[in-house]
């Protein structure tokens, strides 16, 4: 996952990257496996044991669309926590040298999630510039997209 030291002292992370619809978007929730086994209880047991945490979320993609999820913070460089500071709009650029504006980064506590919806199956790289502190710290990484070629 990209983590960068940053001029001011503090740390860019990418905590999560995640493909697909539903529940995979969310951060910090109860792993796939439990829902999937709480899904299979009887009805009865389902109303004794409660559904699975989900975790936080800021934006899914809708019915049936899928797409890539970034998490990521900025840690404050005395106490080493993330915290939500100021950001701007995010640019992805593809292969093909096309690029996306997908505009402000989804805020949620002290994270922000970056939604790129029914991502380029043509494109293996998907390159990202975040804004991270307003523009006093533009970050740049590089994933390999999720959805290449499926």
């Amino acid at each position: 996952m990209p983590r960068m030291i940053l001029s001011d002292g503090g740390e860019f992370r990418v905590l999560k990257i995640a493909y697909g619809t539903g529940e995979v978007h969310y951060l910090h929730g109860a792993p796939k496996l439990f829902f999937t086994l709480w899904r299979m209880q009887p009805e009865w047991m389902q109303k004794v044991l409660p559904y699975p945490w989900n975790g936080l979320s800021a934006e899914v993609p809708g019915g049936t669309a899928t797409g890539i999820s970034i998490w990521w913070a900025w840690y404050e460089p005395a106490t080493h926590k993330a915290e939500l500071g100021p950001s701007g709009d995010v640019i992805v650029t593809m292969d093909s040298g096309e690029s996306v504006n997908l505009g402000w980064p989804n805020p949620v506590d002290e994270y922000r999630q970056i939604l790129l919806t029914n991502p380029s199956r043509d494109s293996q790289w998907l390159h990202y510039f975040v804004p991270v502190n307003e523009l006093e710290h533009p970050v740049e990484f590089t994933i390999r997209n999720p959805a290449w070629r499926r």
